[in-house]
């Protein structure tokens, strides 16, 4: 009897993991680049920094950026600022492409002095963990 109670359970178990398969998302990437020159700064600060401000500008999930940081050479030698390049790619659902291809635009043209800001801040709280 108790071994007939577990065959039941099992094919319970089976019926009900059959009936909860998800569609599987269609996923689409979105990538850019950026550059801006800082002081006093390794390629890991900046690598979080601007993880989090393109999570926060774009509205994806950090997990879903790729980002990766290349440190230039300074433009001149007496310079103190170093040129850093940010290239992003972030993993989106179909459907998000085009708001976050939206936000994109807009954190490069009309959004420009708050993304900048946003970046900014991000930057500071790295140096000063």
């Amino acid at each position: 009897d108790m071994d007939g109670g577990a065959e039941e359970d099992t094919a319970d178990g089976a019926a009900e993991e059959t009936t909860t398969v998800a569609p599987v998302a269609t996923i689409t990437k979105v990538s850019g680049s950026m550059s801006f020159q800082a002081a006093g700064l390794t390629e890991d600060q900046v690598r979080a920094a601007a993880k989090a401000t393109l999570a926060t500008t774009l509205g994806v999930a950090a997990a879903d950026l790729t980002v990766t940081v290349t440190k230039g050479r300074r433009l001149e030698e007496a310079a103190a600022a170093d040129q850093w390049t940010v290239a992003y790619e972030a993993v989106v659902e179909a459907e998000e492409a085009e708001a976050v291809k939206a936000k994109v635009v807009a954190a490069a043209d009309s959004g420009k002095a708050t993304f900048e800001a946003a970046l900014t801040a991000n930057l500071k709280a790295e140096v000063t963990k």
